[in-house]
């Protein structure tokens, strides 16, 4: 369906734009387009009003992946491990702006990452697990990462 109604040879009306439109009794079609209140004589605004009517507006597809939930778990399964683990809005934010499949991988790779710590105190806020990709190097047939090495080598310097 097409989205601009052409009132004269150079008028148009985005479809999209018109929050309010009615039929008075005489025929006539009144309508809000963006902000702008206008009135139409019934053989000027019948076929608008059909028009406006047979449009399909685009509207955003339902989220069928279940994200708060699996966020809810990989929440959970993150407090399990570390009680301080950060903002969760935060992490939330960065929850969202990753792919499906990076979702599934980071909180599949959770508990590998936090059994590559010694201390479950040296794991990263949730927010910055998400934001740095810390799932990306963890090596799950050794449980090791590039992150296990760094509370040693500190103890070792200090």
């Amino acid at each position: 369906m097409k989205k601009w109604y052409k009132i004269t040879e150079d008028t148009y009306i985005n479809l999209e734009l018109i929050s309010f439109i009615s039929k008075d009794e005489s025929g006539g079609v009144a309508f809000v387009c963006d902000g702008v209140e206008t009135y139409m004589n019934q053989e000027e605004g019948e076929d608008m009003y059909n028009a406006w009517h047979d449009f399909t507006f685009p509207t955003r597809k339902p989220k069928t992946d279940n994200t708060d939930e699996k966020f809810e778990d990989f929440w959970k399964t993150y407090k399990g491990f570390r009680s301080s683990c950060g903002s969760k809005k935060t992490a939330r934010n960065y929850w969202d702006k990753l792919s499906m499949e990076d979702r599934d991988e980071a909180a599949r790779l959770l508990r590998h990452y936090a059994m590559s710590v010694s201390d479950y105190s040296y794991m990263k806020h949730a927010e910055r697990y998400l934001r740095d990709r810390v799932w990306e190097g963890v090596n799950e047939q050794s449980g090791l990462s590039f992150q296990s090495k760094a509370p040693e080598f500190y103890r070792a310097q200090g």
